[in-house]
């Protein structure tokens, strides 16, 4: 026989139907193969016999080549079973897991453990891919947390706003006038609107530009297209046309970052003092904790606690002694509610008579002496937030002549 194709045909099939007939363990198969071949075809080439038992014992053992050269099993081990926490189920117990060993260090005032230290606390054991997608879930990457280090204040300040009104995993967008109003405070003047959109312009090329954010931002025609955690098609005209786009409205006010000394627990009495005289808002809990007083939505909870334990009252299928403690304890919550309502009467009508007498200097000075800042007065920071404030302090907000971060912060909006 010749190596042409006719004889490595029929080689070929002598083998294939030794192999069907006798085939077991791959090194038997190829032994006993390669004896019946030589058996039958003793004039036929050794070297076409000795490649034809080679892939064919592999065959039958679910072992062929690969263009890389190395053998890939198929079906010869049995299919691993899945672990669970590779289910959704087990992410979500990893999650919670993670999460309680978090919130344990935090409690006992220890550093942030370690993905090898969180892994350790979860019974059973899982793996460290696992952990490490649990954390970053909870906390950026190590690498998104280095390469959001490096970026300017602006640009963090964008990734801020990002992670707080973006859903993950949508393709998102939103005009560059609603970051603008997140960012800088509304300007008359036209060369500082004009600085306010090359700042933006230039902060979202940064974002843009820079990879590991855990973000993709693109810049076009007036309007930012955001995928948080997902990718931006190339093409936004033909992706708008077959998918959904999702339009985010950002929320009113500047951010927290870019409030200065009113986004601090000072500055945040200080407003809720203000609203209060301003709007003739309830009490709200800043304004509670700065007067020591019971805020409205405390008080409308334990009223509703109240009302529903006099409703079971009437609940006859309950046993007498039980709908007389109920009917104690509601008793004993109203009487606790009508004189904490008098007392936030007294507290408001005390404001509104110290700032009548001197406006709202005489009311921030009179609020050093109060509960919520009695105590911090013993901090130099606070000391100064507090003065600070107080030289910004409207003095006429009816006609909203004052400070002008604040009027566009705390009053206009």
């Amino acid at each position: 026989m010749s190596g042409n194709q006719a004889s490595f045909d029929h080689v070929t099939d002598l083998a294939r139907a030794w192999r069907f007939e006798h085939g077991t363990s791959q090194s038997d198969t190829a032994a006993g193969m390669r004896s019946h071949l030589l058996a039958s075809l003793p004039k036929a080439d050794i070297g076409m016999v000795e490649r034809i038992v080679s892939y064919q014992s592999k065959v039958g053992h679910g072992l062929v080549p690969t263009p890389r050269g190395r053998l890939q099993g198929r079906g010869q081990h049995p299919a691993r079973p899945c672990k669970y926490w590779a289910t959704r189920e087990g992410r979500a117990q990893v999650a919670i897991s993670v999460d309680i060993a978090l919130a344990e260090a935090h409690c006992a005032d220890l550093p942030e453990p370690s993905i090898r230290a969180v892994r350790a606390s979860i019974k059973p054991q899982v793996s460290f891919g696992a952990v490490r997608s649990a954390l970053e879930t909870i906390r950026p990457a190590p690498l998104v947390l280095a390469a959001r280090t490096g970026l300017t204040r602006t640009a963090k300040d964008l990734i801020g706003i990002i992670e707080a009104e973006y859903p993950i995993g949508a393709v998102c967008y939103t005009g560059d006038a609603d970051f603008l109003r997140k960012l800088y405070v509304p300007s008359a003047n036209a060369s500082t609107r004009r600085s306010q959109r090359r700042r933006l312009a230039i902060a979202l090329k940064e974002l843009q530009t820079t990879r590991n954010l855990g973000v993709n931002v693109v810049h076009h025609d007036g309007g930012v297209w955001i995928g948080r955690r997902c990718a931006l098609p190339k093409n936004f005209y033909s992706f708008a046309k077959e998918n959904p786009v999702r339009l985010v409205r950002l929320s009113d006010g500047l951010i927290g970052g870019r409030q200065g000394d009113w986004a601090s627990d000072e500055g945040r009495m200080a407003r809720a003092m203000i609203e209060c005289i301003v709007d003739e808002r309830h009490m709200d809990p800043d304004l509670a904790a700065l007067t020591g007083a019971t805020s409205t939505a405390e008080l409308d909870h334990a009223e509703d606690d109240a009302t529903y334990k006099y409703d079971r009252v009437a609940d006859r299928t309950l046993p007498g002694y039980a709908r007389n403690q109920l009917r104690l304890t509601a008793q004993r919550k109203r009487g606790w509610i009508a004189a904490r309502k008098r007392h936030q009467d007294e507290t408001i009508a005390r404001l509104f008579e110290i700032h009548h007498e001197g406006g709202f200097p005489a009311l921030w000075a009179a609020a050093r002496e109060m509960p919520g800042l009695q105590g911090r007065m013993h901090d130099p920071a606070s000391r100064r937030r507090f003065a600070r404030l107080a030289k910004r302090m409207p003095l006429i907000v009816g006609e909203r002549r004052c400070d002008q971060r604040f009027a566009y912060e705390m009053v206009l909006y």
